[in-house]
């Protein structure tokens, strides 16, 4: 009897060492599997933490692009231009940067309308360069209207064609405070009256949105820089004849125009037909719209670590003499994470210096 309880011991004992080793396996995989986890965690914060500051430099990088440009461009702003260059991924550290610079003046500043007009709002140039845009997307031009009265600071809606002010809003469910101000991003437009995201996405190659309240809202759109649908909607001699468009756009790329003189050289049908369009409306197209330099830039750049990437858009004021750049905007995000497919390249050896001649 003795030895059966001495093998019964042996046999709880034996029982007891192997719960015990499964107990302690599992408390080392969880406790292995949890490291495992908080590493990539840490990583992942590290790796991300990095990208924004890659991004971040990027966008410093960019800046001292525009402050070099003036020195080798003048007071000429073009797609010749070395901001407006597409530049392939730079290597740097553990990641690489990828950035994009495009001129604001490009495009119709939506900011411009709101602003008090007088008791003639056909020959206010910015209203008559809205009318184009629409005309020429073929969108309602009820919309038009709404958009100018969420933007103006009264409260009279348009009435050719009725416009929308906040007596209309108050009846949406829920209720919906109009700006009456200028507005800081353009996706606030999708509170406009028949608004649709479809129709503020194709609008949006063609305006955007400058929100400086140190400065005057500018709305002078660079001759050299500006697609062929801004120039029509500026000018309704230039929407007659595409074919006067597209000996502007022609000679342009070839080379930047600096003044009138230089465009009643180079694109004289253009620079005739501007001639007439500032006899008709007195004198607001040619002299007090179009720009031959731009004031506001953005900035878009990358920064990606391990597959991880982050963005930047900032929107900057590029003025003074030597010149400065001063930031009016900053968003931790970019229209796309892509901004370029080129391949990794130090591309930094084929600018011009930064500094010096």
């Amino acid at each position: 009897m003795m030895v059966n309880r001495k093998r019964d011991e042996s046999g709880v004992a034996l029982l007891v060492v192997l719960l015990a080793i499964t107990l302690l396996t599992i408390t080392v995989v969880e406790f292995t599997y949890s490291t495992q986890v908080e590493t990539r965690l840490a990583r992942g914060t590290r790796n991300s933490l990095q990208a924004y500051y890659l991004a971040r430099s990027g966008v410093n990088l960019a800046e001292a692009i525009l402050i070099r440009d003036t020195q080798l461009s003048g007071a000429v702003d073009s797609e010749l231009d070395i901001w407006a260059q597409p530049l392939p991924p730079l290597p740097l550290g553990d990641g690489t940067i990828m950035l994009r610079v495009q001129d604001e003046a490009r495009f119709l500043n939506v900011n411009a309308l709101a602003k008090e007009i007088g008791d003639s709002p056909d020959l206010n140039p910015e209203r008559r360069a809205f009318t184009g845009i629409f005309s020429i997307l073929g969108f309602d031009p009820r919309i038009r209207s709404a958009l100018i009265d969420w933007l103006d600071p009264n409260d009279r809606p348009e009435k050719s064609p009725p416009g929308a002010e906040q007596p209309f809003y108050l009846g949406l469910q829920p209720p919906v405070a109009v700006r009456d101000d200028m507005i800081a991003d353009l996706r606030e437009l999708l509170g406009v009256r028949d608004m649709t995201p479809e129709i503020l996405a194709k609008l949006s190659n063609f305006v955007t949105v400058v929100f400086d309240p140190d400065e005057k809202v500018p709305f002078r759109v660079n001759i050299n820089t500006a697609p062929a649908e801004v120039l029509m909607a500026l000018s309704p001699g230039l929407a007659g004849d595409p074919a006067a468009v597209q000996g502007l756009l022609t000679a342009r790329a070839e080379q930047a125009f600096n003044g009138e003189g230089s465009l009643r050289e180079r694109a004289p049908r253009a620079a005739a037909i501007l001639e007439a369009d500032d006899t008709t409306a007195g004198g607001t197209i040619w002299s007090d719209v179009l720009a031959y330099a731009s004031t506001y830039f953005r900035i878009e750049a990358v920064g990606t670590v391990a597959g991880t990437s982050r963005g930047v858009t900032t929107v900057v004021r590029r003025s003074g003499s030597p010149a400065q750049v001063t930031r009016i905007s900053w968003s931790p995000r970019v229209s796309q994470l892509a901004l370029t497919t080129l391949p990794p390249s130090d591309f930094l050896e084929a600018l011009p210096p930064l500094v010096g001649g």
